[in-house]
């Protein structure tokens, strides 16, 4: 595991180059060796990031000497599209800037003696095969250019062709967009299709968006209202796509809008796992979260960020896309279910109506 330690203190470089030495003598499972170099300087770090992808992460100072601080360097890695976790370890962590919290792995107090943790997490960062995978070594890049190789080059004119059917104006960015979306496409299949369960973490996606970004919902998200209840936006991605619309006006001059297709938002409750699970045993349970008990409901699990729940399909609203966000608010943490999984519940929710027949009609007079 090879560590960089941007820090200007030699005797905190020492603290930690020693912490290394006796967290790797306290765990002789690991056979793989632990190097550590440092940079004292932001211009020293800055070399070392650039271009190079052999770092398993990155130990950082807020503080820097010359006047510069830890968050310009943040700032350059954003710049380079660097994927190298960063563990902040700092006298004053608590200064780092909101918009890069949420780059950096964890931050920690310098004096409160947390090296041998920080090693621990930037090893289980190695263990799951993250830096392997999007660390810029080999795993990724490696599916990329099998896409790049067997599914882009050989049907290249086909794509060039996107460039005159997509219309003028904007025909690059259409092209652009319908790229990214089969590069994906191919990527998902190019993976095992045949595993027996996934993990809860997959079920969602992180809004990468801050709220404020967002004038329409889109399907999938989870949004809280007044009450704090969790609901559930079930439209179809085609329902809340956003479309322009040209409209000309009495004075001649044409207006543009951009909104979704559909005037409404589609909303399922979710409801707290107790309120279903309350008083049932193990094995029933099991049934409700493998989605083989009541058809009117859904299993969320629960993840960090998320307290999951049930989507419960008895339990619906229909309000207006235009002002949505007035009445319903993201969470702290921004999530949407995945879409894969958004189809399952769509699905399920579908085949909960399909079953509500009608009452027969009374045909007595008839026979």
């Amino acid at each position: 595991m090879n560590i960089l330690l941007i820090e200007d203190n030699d005797s905190d470089i020492q603290v930690f180059t020693k912490s290394v030495k006796a967290w790797k003598a306290e765990r002789p499972e690991i056979t793989e060796s632990v190097d550590v170099e440092s940079c004292k300087t932001l211009d020293a770090a800055l070399s070392h990031t650039k271009g190079q992808t052999d770092w398993d992460g990155i130990v950082l100072d807020l503080k820097l000497p010359q006047d510069t601080d830890g968050e310009s360097f943040l700032t350059h890695l954003k710049e380079l599209y660097s994927r190298i976790p960063v563990v902040v370890l700092s006298g004053t962590p608590w200064e780092l800037d909101d918009e890069y919290k949420s780059t950096c792995l964890k931050s920690y107090v310098k004096a409160e003696q947390h090296e041998k943790e920080i090693l621990d997490l930037l090893w289980d960062c190695k263990r799951t095969g993250l830096m392997n995978l999007i660390g810029g070594k080999g795993l990724f890049e490696k599916y990329l250019k099998t896409v790049f190789d067997k599914c882009i080059i050989p049907r290249f004119d086909e794509w060039r062709g996107l460039l005159q059917t997509t219309g003028s104006g904007n025909a690059e960015v259409k092209a652009s967009e319908a790229l990214t979306r089969h590069i994906l496409t191919c990527l998902s299949f190019m993976l095992s299709n045949d595993a027996d369960e996934i993990q809860p973490e997959e079920c969602y996606v992180p809004l990468t968006n801050t709220a404020e970004t967002y004038k329409y919902p889109i399907p999938g998200m989870i949004v809280s209202d007044a009450n704090s209840a969790h609901w559930l936006v079930l439209n179809p991605a085609c329902d809340l796509a956003l479309r322009t619309t040209k409209k000309k006006r009495e004075d001649g001059r044409v207006e543009e809008t951009v909104a979704p297709k559909t005037q409404h938002v589609f909303l399922v409750a979710i409801e707290p796992a107790a309120h279903i699970l309350g008083g049932r045993n193990s094995g029933e349970k099991k049934k409700f979260y493998a989605n083989n008990a009541d058809l009117n409901v859904h299993w969320l699990p629960t993840v960090k960020p998320f307290g999951g729940g049930f989507a419960n399909f008895r339990i619906v609203t229909v309000v207006s896309c235009e002002g949505f966000f007035d009445k319903y608010h993201l969470p702290e943490t921004p999530l949407a279910i995945h879409p894969e999984v958004l189809k399952n519940i769509q699905s399920r929710f579908a085949n909960y109506y399909a079953r509500q027949g009608q009452p027969d009609i009374a045909y007595d007079r008839f026979l």
